[in-house]
């Protein structure tokens, strides 16, 4: 990220020429189309359930939008024990845990809008350590990926590769207003949302595959 790039400038700054930025990246997805109307609109969520990562914004969800299926996946131990039994029992929200990856497109896939609710201080594990400021979570690249319309979280590391309002709808990371609102604007207005789905697999198909991203580096280095 950018802001490991300044970090690391800040500390060594007579190296500041020999570091390069190579953004994370997710492979191609084909998804069948999600512009049918016929069905309920599903929300996802997938990654680890460690504090920080947003499930304390996730979790008020489901009961707010009680006709939209929430598909809540990842998570693993006391963490996900923690927040099925919170959660788990709701008739619209399914949290089938840790799944390998060939699943975890299959769910990405299930997506209508996807979420990356990250707070300002996300602590890995259950550890001290905050990496709020350099966590760059290869699944909002597969979130552009799969072509779902993304709600993400306001914080400078997500900035770097999601515009607002074109590509996403960022919003205050600790405001259910504001992600309620998200979600409300995203279903009453499918034009918007599948736009803004689309321009976010035309920005991963361009920057963020992984052959993307080595070219990007044999041309720093050529």
């Amino acid at each position: 990220t950018d802001s490991l790039l300044r970090w690391y400038s800040q500390k060594y700054p007579k190296n500041i020429k020999k570091f390069y930025v190579a953004a994370d990246g997710a492979d191609p997805l084909e998804c069948i189309s999600k512009k049918d109307t016929e069905r309920k609109i599903s929300v996802g969520y997938v990654g680890h359930f460690y504090k920080g990562k947003g499930l304390e914004v996730i979790s008020k969800l489901p009961k707010v939008f009680k006709d939209v299926d929430f598909y809540i996946i990842g998570g693993e131990g006391k963490e996900y024990t923690y927040w099925k039994k919170k959660i788990g029992g709701l008739k619209n929200v399914y949290m089938p845990g840790h799944v390998d990856q060939k699943k975890v497109k299959e769910y990405l896939c299930k997506f209508d809008i996807a979420l990356a609710p990250f707070q300002n201080i996300i602590n890995p594990h259950g550890n001290s350590t905050n990496i709020s400021e350099w966590t760059s979570p290869l699944k909002i690249f597969e979130y552009m990926a799969s072509e779902s319309a993304i709600i993400a979280s306001n914080i400078n590391v997500l900035k770097e590769v999601l515009d607002d309002d074109i590509n996403c709808i960022m919003c205050q990371f600790d405001s259910l207003k504001h992600w309620t609102n998200a979600i409300d604007k995203l279903i009453d207005n499918k034009k918007f949302r599948l736009l803004l789905a689309k321009n976010a697999k035309e920005k991963f198909l361009k920057k963020y595959t992984w052959q993307a991203r080595a070219s990007s580096i044999i041309n720093e280095i050529s």
